[in-house]
């Protein structure tokens, strides 16, 4: 009996592993521009809601991926439970051997009953109409590797995942300004707690007493003739300190330059986020 030689190895080339790099830096880009954008909606719903134009902001491409964290959480959970339950229940009904009859329940009924009750679970958590396309999308995702083998199915593989991206970006994005919106709502329902500022400054700001925010004239020779005491920060970002008056959040936006002429001081060390 003669033996095949071994087939040699192909040795990595410098052309593949440039392919492989490429390849990796473009999932990287696509990822990114997509944290971005969903971090942009998240925090134009938020700042939206307080009165504020997200363009006169001024945050940064890396503070708006950074925001896209707790608008992706949901979906990914929701998801991943969806293609876990399907799949133990399909796997529960091979090796039980149940016949159709009884799989189609013990498959379809748990899986229906988590997709209708979901949403009053969760509450104000996730979105519904985005929770009903994370749900559909996880139990696709697990149809999928279990009837990969099926030629029918690879034929309408293509479409149906095209379908499934798309949904599922719209849907993230719903969840997204929803998350938004809860922030704000946060900060608001919370404004009494957030940090008191301190405002020092040469000239005046504009502003004058009420709604929780105190005005007055100081010694000058502390360096400085006005102080202000009471307003919220909302965020510093643009070069600006973006501040509102406690006692009308919505309606009392309003910008300070953070230059050396005016100095600013929280009350404590905790400084709010949005």
């Amino acid at each position: 009996m003669r033996l095949r030689p071994k087939a040699a190895r192909r040795p990595v080339t410098a052309l593949a592993t440039g392919k492989f790099v490429a390849w990796l830096l473009g999932q990287a880009a696509v990822l990114s521009a997509l944290l971005f954008y969903f971090g942009f909606v998240r925090t134009r719903s938020a700042f939206s809601y307080l009165g504020v134009d997200l363009s006169l902001v001024g945050l940064t491409p890396t503070e708006l991926i950074l925001r896209s964290a707790n608008s992706i959480a949901m979906p990914a959970a929701v998801i991943f439970l969806f293609w876990l339950g399907t799949a133990i229940a399909v796997e529960v009904m091979k090796v039980l051997a149940l016949s159709r009859s009884i799989a189609a329940p013990v498959v379809v009924l748990p899986i229906a009953v988590a997709l209708l009750l979901g949403p009053s679970v969760l509450g104000e958590s996730v979105e519904p109409s985005a929770y009903f396309v994370f749900a559909i999308a996880g139990i696709a995702i697990a149809a999928i590797s279990l009837a990969v083998t099926n030629s029918t199915f690879r034929a309408l593989a293509a479409p149906i995942s095209a379908a499934a991206i798309l949904a599922l970006f719209l849907a993230v994005g719903w969840q997204a300004k929803l998350i938004g919106q809860q922030s704000a709502k946060s900060f608001v329902a919370e404004i009494a707690m957030q940090p008191e500022l301190v405002i020092r400054s040469n000239r005046s700001i504009g502003l004058v007493d009420g709604e929780g925010v105190t005005v007055r004239r100081i010694d000058p020779t502390i360096g400085y003739q006005y102080e202000v005491r009471g307003l919220r920060l909302i965020v510093k970002a643009g070069g600006n300190y973006i501040l509102v008056r406690p006692g009308d959040p919505l309606r009392s936006t309003f910008f300070v330059p953070a230059t050396n002429e005016v100095w600013v001081e929280l009350s404590n060390r905790r400084t709010p986020s949005l």
